[in-house]
């Protein structure tokens, strides 16, 4: 069966450059992040078989942890030079 010829297809970048200017997130000085990384989450909320809040607090969870890290080795190495 042919498609109608006013079919448009619309991929998931295109759909979610569509979303995030429509939300006007795209600022220059935004810190939202920009459309692959968004759809990264979404691909792995997906492949996860998880809810989008679920995967956006493990994240943030994981993200956090890692600065802990980070400002710990940081701490240890300025305690070091120190000696």
């Amino acid at each position: 069966m042919p498609l109608n010829p006013a079919f448009t297809g619309l991929d998931p970048a295109g759909l979610a450059h569509i979303v995030i200017s429509g939300l006007d997130l795209a600022q220059p000085d935004s810190r939202f992040p920009k459309k692959g990384t968004c759809l990264a989450i979404y691909s792995y909320t997906v492949d996860a078989g998880s809810q989008i809040d679920k995967t956006l607090a493990d994240c943030c969870d994981q993200w956090n942890a890692l600065r802990r890290t980070r400002r710990e080795q940081e701490a240890a190495t300025r305690e070091a030079l120190r000696r």
